[in-house]
């Protein structure tokens, strides 16, 4: 499975979802990719989660996960820079970022939710030279993640295990090294 497919298996785990099926499918993808690479395997809470729930209380699931408590908000921005004028430079930046790169995302998310970053590292993986992904990666994204990631309050939620799987993941990116 090539980078960019998952990452935007990822993303679409981290948007709102929509239909369970598509998250089950995004689900299988990522769980293959990370053990394509070896690494542990963080996805099976979210897995059995899935195995008892219906859509509406998935959704319900996430808004109460990622909407109503700050400390698991999937904004990065929120996670890297508390100051508001910060958070407002690091989303400008990721917007020119988007532009210098061809990438519009979809929907209404802000620039620093982690589904939308989690797209355009798909795009790069797509359109662009492997060390300008792995340095979005390493510099824009992977920061936010363990902060995220690092949360107590995160840990008891099956989303949890997403946002594991997305450190892990980006991980294995930036280290990677590109043959001679």
């Amino acid at each position: 499975m090539t980078s960019a497919e998952s990452y935007q298996a990822l993303g679409e785990l981290f948007a709102y979802p929509l239909e369970l099926a598509r998250v089950r499918a995004c689900l299988n993808k990522v769980a293959a990719g990370i053990e394509e690479n070896g690494a542990e395997k963080p996805l099976q809470p979210f897995a059995t989660f899935l195995e008892d729930v219906n859509l509406g209380r998935l959704q319900e699931n996430y808004v109460a996960t990622f909407d109503f408590d700050p400390a698991r908000a999937p904004y990065l921005g929120h996670h890297l820079f508390e100051d508001h004028e910060k958070r407002a430079a690091f989303m400008i930046s990721v917007r020119q970022l988007f532009a210098r790169h061809g990438f519009t995302p979809r929907g209404c998310e802000l620039p620093d939710h982690l589904s939308v970053l989690l797209e355009f590292l798909a795009h790069l993986g797509r359109s662009a030279v492997p060390e300008v992904r792995r340095s979005v990666a390493a510099e824009q994204v992977l920061p936010g993640v363990k902060k995220l990631v690092a949360r107590a309050e995160f840990r008891d939620s099956p989303w949890y295990s997403l946002v594991r799987a997305a450190e892990l993941i980006l991980e294995a990116d930036t280290q990677e090294v590109e043959p001679c």
